[in-house]
């Protein structure tokens, strides 16, 4: 994936000398560089080495940085020398984020000196202060830079043999060259890896002395390994050791284990590994053994947990600083061991696949002559690196003519190494998951995620496997559909192709036009064929007769807008579970069922000219769910009731809609009933039965103006926003209870499972229409109005009564006091004034009652 040509990261020198040239340019620094070229020691100085019209200092710089080792020779002179200071700030510089280890040898001069700026170092400094030539800044970098290289171990040259010291200096700088980790190969062709390894140093966190573990997926062929491989050419410099784990999936026996164990030790210690007897025993030797050592481990291509329990089984078999990088297609498991980094490699951008392959295609800049037939071979390679390398290689040196015929083949057949490559992944996968895999690349790509998920639920298809096949770069989900990589697709058909080459007859899954066409008009005997894809066939008029598919169990005909009549050999099928015709918007006709045992899911939404729902004479018990919505069906046979698993009846907007058979109630297992935007229906039927599963009922949108008192009997019946987790607040009262067209419930006798409120039947009713509500206030007025006055007869004749008694009592006790008439005054007074207290209390116990029992209105 870094430009053509030798990677940036790999070292271009093993020395760089870094000297003050009036110094040591004549004697002891060429007498070390002699040393160090007659060792084979690929050695910088600055007299040689450079490229020919080249600026000297960027040279210099770049020279620094493709170091593996700085050697810095300190003399009396080297910090009177603005350009040795510059070289010395750039190698510290290099120290500290590339890993670039620095020797200092100090020749003639104290190490104190250099490390605190005294002595001769002093004077430069301060005649750099003097003259006032340097900026405070840079003198700062250079003073810190003179610190730290100061405080490094390194050579004293003051008295003896300086052939001897420079002996050991060559012997030293020998052993650290001998010990440093053989770059990997990957080869030259190299685009676009740069832009990842920048992403990837985010990640890694080199200055962290924590032990990191970081995991890369993506897709086979994407470019994993390579980019694994770029990383360990770049850092594992930085390591005390490094060890680089190929193909670690295809190790499954146990002498495959063991010498992964030795290769990885060997790798870091530098040395063979005699013998392990056993996987612990190599466990407990790998961590006894790096548990103190910065280390960098990379295991290339993992596939299951157990691969890594007997090499890197922890964080803490490792010493501070080390990194542990897994390359894997399972992105689950790397979830599982919780890896610090997670990085997914993309395919190739469109500007460096037409880089990649030019460089393979071409050898160079691409051919003009080839612009067109160059974007149908990157088409198919659709980003995947292996395939842009692979496909620009087999067409390179070949004639127009002969990428025509090339290209044809790729398009239908595909590329044999490409393939076998993908092919890996798929075999890794389990038997259901390889099922579920060929049908999502035959019938399901680009699909609503949800949707398929549904059809694959019915087919016994968990949403695990759905997630086992995301993990492992199989499919994607972008804006909810179901996406795969194309070459992923091409290879699953080929697959299937391979089952009877030349008889698609005898395919498990028939989803070329052609292939169906093919099988049949010839009338081909289908009993292998599982799965039938015909969807969108917009000139499609007349259902092929498929009584030669017994073993057919997907029928997919959504889409097919021309299609009049359904074949009766359909319904005679006895292995089919999903029955797919949805928006074929002619259908107006579906045979009698007879067959159809075994169906799970039946389609007929948007089927607007489908009048009439067939008769059922057959046991229908495994149909979970039949969709009905936007039909022209009148009414629902009796024979629905045979329907005994099903789980979902959706009749939505079914405007036609007058009559629910009585029989609906035998659907026990029934949770979803929905009737919304039915404008004719005016009534439910009574619930003859229990339906103790039905959870929701939408009738929104009905002409409904009463429900039956049996509705009691749905025990479980929640509101339409309570059963799907929505935020009520936003939701209008219709929308919520799912009963937007009744006008009133007024249960006789409310029996014990009636409890407003409770978590058993909950009814909110609710009237849209403003006139409506006007009518509904209107009776709730009079009826109050009628209490308020039935309240003051009774007040009036209860007083008109205190009164003939208060006379009667005025007559028995003539000549009696004036007190005693006065108290009779101030009982009555008392009396009629708790009797109007009292009709207040009965007015507002008739307003509760009302609105307990008649209706909730909504203004």
């Amino acid at each position: 994936m870094a430009s053509s040509g030798t990677s940036s990261f790999q070292w271009r020198w093993d020395v760089f000398l870094s000297f003050r040239g009036e110094d040591t340019r004549f004697n002891f620094t060429d007498h070390l560089y002699s040393a160090l070229t007659s060792r084979y020691i690929h050695t910088f100085r600055d007299d040689e080495g450079l490229e020919r019209g080249g600026e000297i200092q960027p040279s210099l710089l770049k020279a620094i940085e493709d170091s593996m080792i700085s050697v810095v020779v300190f003399s009396e002179n080297y910090a009177h020398s603005k350009w040795c200071l510059d070289e010395l700030e750039k190698i510290m510089q290099c120290s500290r984020e590339k890993g670039q280890k620095v020797l200092p040898i100090f020749y003639h001069v104290d190490p104190s000196d250099v490390r605190k700026q005294t002595g001769s170092f002093g004077e430069a400094f301060a005649r750099y202060g003097r003259y006032g030539n340097v900026t405070e800044e840079r003198v700062l970098r250079w003073r810190a830079a003179l610190s730290q290289a100061g405080g490094l171990a390194g050579w004293h040259v003051m008295h003896g043999y300086e052939s001897q010291i420079i002996k050991v200096i060559v012997r030293r700088i020998s052993k650290m060259l001998i010990s440093r980790p053989e770059l990997l190969f990957i080869g030259d062709n190299l685009v676009g890896i740069n832009s990842r390894l920048e992403e990837m140093s985010s990640l890694l966190c080199m200055e962290s002395n924590d032990v990191r573990m970081i995991g890369i997926h993506g897709i086979a062929g994407i470019g994993k390994t390579t980019l694994a491989k770029g990383i360990y050419n770049q850092i594992a410099h930085q390591f005390e050791g490094a060890s680089f784990l190929s193909n670690v999936a295809e190790v499954k026996e146990h002498r495959g284990s063991l010498k992964l164990q030795r290769q990885l030790l060997a790798d870091i210690l530098g040395e063979k590994i005699a013998r392990i007897s056993n996987i612990d025993e190599g466990i407990s030797l790998i961590k006894k053994t790096l548990c103190s050592r910065k280390v960098l481990i990379i295991l290339d291509d993992v596939s299951a947990l157990t691969q890594l329990e007997f090499l890197a089984g922890s964080r803490h078999w490792f010493g501070s600083g080390s990194r542990i990088i897994i390359t894997s297609r399972n992105k689950h498991l790397l979830d599982v061991l919780e890896v610090d980094g997670l990085y997914e490699v993309q395919k190739l951008k469109s500007e460096e696949a037409f880089k990649l392959f030019s460089l393979y295609a071409f050898e160079a800049d691409h051919d003009d002559g080839f612009w067109e037939l160059s974007g149908r071979a990157l088409n198919y390679c659709d980003g995947l690196p292996l395939a842009v390398k692979v496909v620009g290689g087999y067409l390179r040196n070949k004639t127009e003519l002969e990428w025509e015929d090339e290209l044809l083949k790729l398009t239908t057949v595909g590329q044999i190494t490409v393939q076998y490559v993908l092919r890996l992944s798929y075999d890794r996968l389990e038997h259901t998951e390889k099922d579920l895999f060929l049908d999502i690349a035959c019938f399901f790509r680009g699909k609503d995620s949800d949707s398929v998920g549904r059809i694959l639920d019915s087919c016994n298809f968990s949403a695990i496997g759905m997630k086992v096949l995301k993990d492992c770069s199989f499919i994607s989900i972008l804006d909810n559909k179901i996406e795969m990589h194309g070459l992923m697709q091409q290879m699953e058909w080929e697959i299937i192709r391979r089952e009877s080459p030349g008889q698609p007859g005898q395919r498990s899954r028939l989803w070329n036009p052609e292939d169906v066409h093919a099988v049949l008009t010839q009338k081909t005997c289908l009993e292998n064929l599982k799965v039938m894809d015909l969807s969108h066939s917009r000139y499609l008029v007349e259902c092929p007769d498929v009584s030669g598919a017994p073993s057919l169990e997907t029928l997919n005909l959504y889409g097919c807008t021309s299609l009049r009549e359904v074949h009766p050999s359909i319904a005679r099928l006895k292995n089919l579970k999903i029955l797919n015709l949805g928006n074929c918007r002619m259908l107006h006709y579906f045979p009698r069922i007879i067959g159809l045992e075994k169906l799970e899911v039946l389609n007929l939404s948007g089927c607007s000219r489908l009048e009439k729902f067939p008769d059922i004479k057959a046991n229908m018990e495994s149909l979970l769910e039949l969709h009905l919505e936007g039909t022209a069906i009148i009414e629902l046979p009796s024979s629905v009731g045979y329907l005994r698993g099903l789980v979902l009846l959706n009749m939505k907007s079914c405007k036609n809609l007058k009559i629910l058979p009585g029989r609906i109630c035998d659907l026990k297992s029934l949770k979803t009933l929905i009737l919304s935007g039915c404008s004719k229906l005016e009534r439910l039927p009574e619930i003859t039965e229990v339906m103790e599963h039905l959870e929701e009922l939408l009738l929104d949108g009905t002409s409904i103006r009463e429900l039956p008192r049996s509705i009691l009997r749905l025990k479980g019946i929640a509101t339409g926003a309570e059963s799907r987790g929505r935020d009520e607040s936003n939701v209008d009262e219709g929308t919520k209870s799912g009963f937007g067209g009744v006008r009133s419930f007024s249960p006789t006798h409310p029996g014990p499972n009636f409890t407003p409120g409770g978590n058993a039947l909950k009814l909110v009713l609710v009237i849209r229409n403003d006139a409506m509500i006007e009518q509904c206030v209107s009776v709730k007025l009079t009826r109050l109005k009628q209490a308020k006055e039935e309240a003051e007869r009774e007040v009036k004749l209860y007083h008109s009564n205190m009164e003939a008694a208060h006379q009667k009592k005025i007559s028995e006790t003539s000549g009696s006091s004036g007190s005693n008439v006065k108290r009779l005054d101030e009982e009555t007074a008392m009396k009629i004034q708790s009797l109007k207290e009292s009709a207040s209390r009965v007015s507002s116990d008739v307003v509760a009652t009302l609105i307990k029992h008649v209706t909730t209105v909504k203004a």
